[in-house]
């Protein structure tokens, strides 16, 4: 086995010992990979203290973390509330045990089954995403299972230790009506001959949700509202005020507007947090904007044009005088 703080490029003299035997050692016996491809682009990094959006190498240099999206840093690093509810709970608690009933888990399942769509009632915890796709299955030695994902169909059998465990991923190609959504099923056959069956539909949120909106909108609306079409399941607020989406998609929320076209903001979030944003414009109670303007404009103008000429004064022949002509000026006294 090598030094572990041997290594080329780890070895620098621009890194304190501190660095450089981390380094090593992460490339010896965990990681060796990903230290020789961020060193080889210059990011050496080993983090050391941290604290909310930023953190410090064990060097002491100072940043930001723009990957908080990662793990359980979603609410910064070392976040007061979590710190002090870990704290609190340590002073009693550990980790558990996952085969008995705890207090904490089931007040927690409450909760998740309450917020949670549809007629979801249990829950599975997990460490993490590979747990939570993954089935395991007991039962007597030779069983035959056929699990579905998708359209591919998978068969495997129990082990003369009385489990099984497969796993329900995600089908290649989901199905095309349903985005992102499919149907993994199992089925089970004792060698007694007794059969057994399960099946979910889970779908995976992996973008924003669409947001379509009704382009035809009312010339004349006394009661203005957006309407449109969107994830079901997600929430929608307008300008701030929270609307209802119905189990189709289908969402109608009314909106205060003007005359003046006023700027109307619709947000739509998944269950997983994902946004989706739209900006329109509303005019109330006559949406003079979607009038014709250039017939309008033209029809005016002819219109005007008629009416002027209508009212032009006749010209009529004056009197003109001549030598003959008896007419005389008088004077007018002052």
């Amino acid at each position: 086995m090598t030094d572990p703080v041997a290594p080329m490029p780890w070895k620098s003299p621009d890194f304190s010992e501190r660095k450089r035997r981390t380094l090593g050692l992460a490339h010896e016996y965990l990681i060796p990979g990903r230290v020789e491809t961020f060193v080889g682009l210059g990011i050496p990094l080993v983090i050391g203290r941290r604290d909310g959006y930023r953190f410090w190498d064990v060097d002491g240099h100072e940043l930001m973390d723009f990957h908080l999206n990662g793990g359980t840093y979603n609410l910064g690093h070392r976040h007061p509330a979590l710190v002090q509810a870990l704290e609190e709970a340590l002073r009693t608690l550990d980790i558990g045990n996952h085969h008995f009933p705890s207090e904490a888990r089931a007040e927690l399942a409450v909760k998740l089954a309450a917020c949670t769509p549809g007629d979801l009632h249990y829950t599975v915890f997990a460490s993490g995403g590979s747990e939570a796709v993954d089935v395991a299955i007991e039962g007597p030695p030779g069983t035959r299972i056929w699990w579905s994902r998708g359209q591919s169909t998978h068969e495997t059998s129990i082990s003369a230790d009385g489990a099984a465990q497969i796993r329900l991923l995600e089908p290649a190609e989901p199905d095309a009506n349903e985005g992102n959504a499919f149907s993994p099923s199992v089925t089970l056959v004792t060698p007694a001959g007794h059969a057994y069956h399960a099946s979910w539909r889970i779908r995976i949120y992996r973008q924003p949700p669409d947001l379509g909106m009704d382009e035809e909108v009312p010339l004349i609306d006394f009661a203005p509202s957006v309407t449109g079409r969107t994830l079901p399941g997600s929430t929608i607020s307008v300008n701030g005020q929270p609307g209802e989406v119905g189990a189709d998609g289908s969402f109608s929320v009314p909106v205060q507007v003007g005359f003046v076209p006023t700027e109307v903001r619709i947000v739509v979030t998944d269950l997983v947090g994902n946004r989706t944003e739209r900006l329109i414009t509303r005019v109330w109670p006559l949406d003079y904007r979607q009038l014709p303007w250039v017939p309008i404009a033209v029809l005016l103008t002819v219109a005007a044009a008629a009416l002027l000429f209508l009212r032009q004064p006749e010209s009529r022949p004056g009197r003109r005088l001549t030598p003959d002509d008896e007419s005389t000026f008088e004077e007018i006294g002052g």
